[in-house]
């Protein structure tokens, strides 16, 4: 480091470490990324003497090293950090550099890790190389999310190439549908989990998380999906349902990104919402009956569906109908049902309606079937 005023401040000697593990003969210059460190390459030193990335802090001694393993040798030129916040660069050399392969690579330093290989170049003909051989300057990122750059050697005529390196990202949801159980109507359910996971070799940009539908106000999402998610990292979308009507719901939740190949993905969401306490069946007809003799009774089942006790039970009969048997107390315990055995004695000849209700503690009492007989 040098001031304005010419004062120069060694920060850092290479090889200082036994076997120069931390590196040795830093060729290009630094990178300063958006974390604030320096980042930069050596060509010799950390494992096996293939080379490293290292980063530093300029208020702090020391650095830290990716070394190459089986990846690639000789990083001459500077990493550059792309669009997605990791760092891309070059090597000379392969891991076989005193093979006749040993031509070269383009590598990226993942979140986790050391450096992963993206092309290793003589791959399309080694004796000739058309593809290129050994780089030796930094890669330049272009606006279609490519990375661009120059080989010294290989080609149609041995003296080097121009290339282009196109990545594409891509994006996998896991499940792709989620169902919820019967839910009362109004109750929020537990939450069910979706892994978005990013598969491509470019990470994945997502724009937007979204829960589209008929019904989409029934369900509610939150994620810890990041804006830009590195390729084999994952995020989690949670959902959950709150039903605010009786019957089948469905909605969308739609993940907008720069998917290569798919998007935008979704996942199928269905919930249904059930009433706090039911009377089944709602209706029920009798067959013809002699007036001033009794039918044969018809059952009804109470089901309360509330998490909490139905208290405050009382079930009357209208009409030419009453109540024969039942299971039912005065309670009901939670998630339990009881039944209702109701005859008909008509009155007069005809037609003749009535109703079976049923009052109690539950937000939608009382609960009514309606009842039709005839009297003969």
């Amino acid at each position: 480091m040098i001031t304005p005023s010419g004062t120069l401040t060694t920060l850092y000697n290479f090889c200082s470490e036994a076997g120069c593990e931390d590196g040795g003969g830093p060729m290009a210059a630094l990178v300063q990324a958006t974390d604030g460190n320096l980042y930069g390459t050596t060509v010799s030193g950390g494992f096996a003497n293939r080379g490293e990335v290292f980063l530093m802090n300029p208020s702090f001694p020391g650095i830290g090293m990716w070394w190459f393993d089986l990846m690639g040798a000789a990083p001459f030129a500077a990493v550059l950090q792309g669009v997605d916040g990791l760092f891309y660069g070059t090597t000379k050399y392969d891991y076989y550099v005193y093979g006749p392969s040993g031509e070269g690579t383009i590598f990226r330093i993942p979140p986790i890790g050391g450096p992963t290989t993206l092309y290793a170049f003589c791959e399309q003909g080694i004796s000739t190389c058309p593809d290129g051989s050994q780089p030796v300057a930094s890669l330049v990122q272009g606006t279609d999310g490519s990375f661009y750059g120059t080989t010294s050697q290989g080609g149609l005529y041995g003296g080097g190439t121009v290339f282009r390196l196109a990545l594409v990202s891509g994006g996998a949801l896991s499940p792709t549908s989620l169902a919820f159980a019967l839910r009362v109507d109004g109750s929020t359910s537990r939450a069910e989990y979706v892994t978005l996971v990013s598969t491509g070799v470019l990470s994945l940009s997502i724009s937007s998380i979204t829960i589209t539908g008929a019904n989409a106000g029934d369900f509610a999402e939150a994620d810890n999906c990041p804006s830009i998610l590195a390729p084999g990292a994952s995020c989690t979308i949670q959902v959950t349902f709150t039903p605010s009507t009786v019957g089948l719901e469905t909605a969308t939740v739609t993940v907008s990104d720069n998917n290569a190949t798919n998007r935008p993905q979704a996942v199928a969401l269905t919930g249904s919402g059930i009433l706090p306490v039911s009377l089944t069946p709602r209706s029920a007809t009798y067959s013809s009956w002699k007036v001033g003799t009794t039918s044969a009774a018809k059952t009804f089942a109470l089901f309360n569906n509330l998490s909490t006790t139905l208290d405050n039970v009382t079930i009357s009969t209208t009409g030419d109908f009453a109540v024969s048997a039942t299971t039912c107390g005065a309670s009901l315990a939670a998630r339990s049902h009881c039944t209702i055995s109701v005859t008909f004695t008509p009155t007069a000849t005809g037609i003749r309606t009535g109703t079976l209700t049923v009052s109690d503690t539950a937000g939608n009492s009382p609960q009514i079937s309606q009842l039709t007989g005839t009297g003969k």
